[in-house]
């Protein structure tokens, strides 16, 4: 176990907010970091959160965001705090306990608690020793990591919490907090809250109470919770005089950590878990378990064990097959209802996606929505069949090709394989990869010595050939260009979601419908401003240059904005470009003289999925009027960029369509 203390060790020159926050998040990870003054009036307790420096970092990035916020704190006076879950997006769209997705730890709060009285308390309760532990200035925090994070949900984006501004009876600006739910605007205050939360997300909600519990903790237990980040200063009243206290990180232990099963002794009755995560049946008739069809028991079998991401997939074709076979829903039901997404979300999705199924098989074929690529996709696996006695080689390679091409997902990009979906593109580089994509998409048969055809999973040395056959990879659908920007076809139709054959681009959006006056534009630059008209249309056409990217396949597009003072909207117009391009905000690679140290935020950039890259606060100087960098020269030319990690030697590569 490591404690903090000076030494001459070179990890006691760490500061000790970048070992904590390397500790206790993943490197892709998005934290909250909220600075909030507080003091007290009279007998009051006030606090004021600074907006301004409110900030939604990448762990990877923590470091290089670490001196801007001390300083910030020591000038207003505002203690650091962060979210101790990572969140899922930015600018408080996502900061309620609901919209957690992912934790990695089990922590307590306890007021008023010297850290030996913290360890003694643990050792009472039989607690496991914490990870890490922090002396918060007039209290302790204690944290237990797990082995393995616990993920929330399915993966889908949770509900959005949107602001519009109204006026009180006093006239004074309040913000309104809504979610759009079915289409309708719904006030965050009348939601429920815990209703909102998934099973899982109860269940250790619970857990993380229980532990607090033992050890004298504060009562404040969901996932959205706030604690100080050590390595700072608490500075509780420090407007009013009162002398900051250093929030201290006692002991960080990264290599201790432990499994979820741990703790869950911990809570008065374990059998709660169970209860929490059952689904009753809803049907009013009992219905007895009955035999299906195999078919359906090899697709409820995939159900449970479908990733993150895809099972709604894996369990929308399990019901259309039983559409298909003329199963009971009821009796379906008994046999999938404490199964991954059936069991979170009950009945109610169950029979969703059971009607969804029973459109798409009486149209004829799987519902031809955008996220479905391509719109008809057979719900029984093709069958490749291997044997070197019975068949080619060049048959067996025909056959393998085929069923790639029949997936719609797969390409040849460059010369290379690729899956393109809705989530992203994927090359397929080595065998084991096309052995795991071949096993998901086909039933592979091999002709045994006795004469019969019999289940096995495909060679790895069979695979290594294929991929060495540039010749089979050329008969596949050419893909130019992978984008989630809305792109024009030659004739200045928007391509459609999915592969368009005619540009040979995958465009992995939503559908888009063009507005036919520029009203929209101009209200949204006329707060802007622009030294020139020239300059407003010299903006609107690097907008439009996003929507034509498929014309110039191969041009990396650069933009200077250049401001005569800071505050004028540079990173805001910069960020408008991101989102029109690429459907979301952009992280920034603050520009650094040091080659190599920008070269590592640029790989941050590409490594964090940025479409668009945005480098912030690029200055000259009064000896050199020039921006002078060769990472960022080469990063405008090359067709491949190749940046070195951040903590490591990995090269980061990338085709350079940025």
């Amino acid at each position: 176990m490591q404690e903090t203390k000076m030494n001459k060790n070179s990890d006691s020159l760490v500061h000790p907010a970048i070992k904590f926050i390397e500790a206790l998040f993943a490197k892709e990870d998005l934290i909250l970091v909220r600075p909030i003054e507080t003091w007290t009036e009279g007998k009051k307790k006030m606090s004021l959160v600074d907006q301004n420096k409110t900030n939604y970092i990448e762990a990877s990035e923590f470091e290089s965001h670490l001196g801007y916020l001390l300083k910030s704190s020591e000038t207003m006076f505002t203690n650091l705090f962060f979210g101790v879950c990572p969140r899922y997006g930015v600018n408080g769209k996502y900061d309620q306990a609901w919209q957690i997705q992912k934790v990695s730890v089990i922590w307590a709060d306890i007021d008023d608690c010297t850290v030996e009285e913290a360890k003694k308390r643990c050792k009472d309760a039989k607690l496991p020793a914490p990870s890490i532990i922090v002396s918060s200035g007039h209290g302790v925090h204690l944290y237990w990591l797990l082995t393995e994070p616990v993920i929330f949900g399915d993966g889908t984006p949770p509900l959005e919490v949107k602001t519009e501004w109204t006026h009180d009876n006093n006239g004074k600006e309040v913000p309104n907090k809504y979610v759009k739910i079915d289409g309708k605007s719904v006030n965050l205050k009348a939601l429920n809250s815990d209703e909102l939360l998934c099973p899982t997300a109860k269940y250790f909600q619970s857990l993380v109470a229980a532990v607090s519990k033992l050890v004298g903790g504060d009562h404040t237990h969901d996932l959205s919770r706030l604690l100080r980040i050590p390595g700072t200063m608490n500075r509780k009243n420090q407007r009013n005089g009162t002398e900051p206290v250093h929030c201290v990180l006692v002991k960080c232990d990264a290599k201790l950590r432990y499994p979820l099963s741990t703790f869950e002794k911990f809570l008065k009755a374990p059998v709660e878990k169970k209860v929490e995560l059952k689904v009753k049946l809803t049907s009013k008739t009992e219905v007895q378990p009955v035999d299906l069809p195999d078919q359906i028991y090899d697709l409820i079998d995939e159900c449970a064990a479908a990733k993150l991401g895809e099972r709604s997939e894996k369990d929308f074709a399990l019901c259309c097959r039983a559409v298909e076979l003329g199963v009971v829903a009821d009796s379906l039901w008994t046999q999938i209802h404490s199964i991954g997404k059936f069991a979170e979300q009950g009945r109610k999705y169950f029979d969703h996606t059971l009607k969804k199924a029973q459109e798409a098989v009486k149209a004829g074929g799987l519902n031809a929505s955008f996220k479905t690529v391509p719109a008809k996709i057979s719900l029984i696996k093709p069958v490749i069949k291997i044997s070197p006695t019975k068949r080619t080689l060049g048959e067996m390679f025909d056959a393998i090709t085929q069923v790639l091409i029949d997936s719609g997902r797969c390409f040849n990009h460059e010369g290379h394989l690729v899956e393109a979906s809705m989530d992203g593109l994927r090359s397929i580089e080595d065998r084991k990869q096309l052995m795991g994509l071949l096993s998901e998409l086909c039933e592979i048969k091999h002709y045994t010595s006795n004469g019969r055809w019999s289940h096995k999973p495909f060679s790895g040395e069979m695979s290594s050939t294929w991929l060495e056959n540039k010749t089979e990879i050329k008969k596949l659908p050419c893909l130019k260009l992978y984008t989630k920007s809305p792109l024009y076809d030659e004739d200045y139709n928007l391509l459609k979601p999915g592969y368009n054959g005619g540009p040979k681009v995958f465009f992995a959006g939503c559908p888009v419908e063009p507005r036919s006056t520029t009203k929209t534009i101009n209200r949204l630059l006329q707060e802007f401003c622009f030294s020139s008209e020239g300059d407003k249309t010299n903006f609107v056409g690097m907008l439009l240059s996003g929507l034509l990217s498929s014309r110039f396949v191969g041009g990396i597009p650069g933009v200077l904005f250049d401001g005569n003072q800071p505050e004028l909207g540079k990173s805001t117009l910069a960020q408008i470009m991101a989102i029109t391009r690429d459907g979301r905000h952009a992280g920034t690679a603050t520009f650094n003289k040091n080659d190599e140290e920008f070269e590592k935020r640029l790989a941050s950039s590409v490594l964090r999925g940025d479409l668009t890259i945005i480098i912030d606060n690029a200055k000259s100087t009064a000896r050199n009027s020039k921006i002078e960098s060769a990472t960022l020269e080469r990063s405008l030319t090359d067709n491949i960029v190749s940046f070195r990690s951040l903590g490591s030697l990995k090269q980061v590569r990338a085709e350079n369509n940025f």
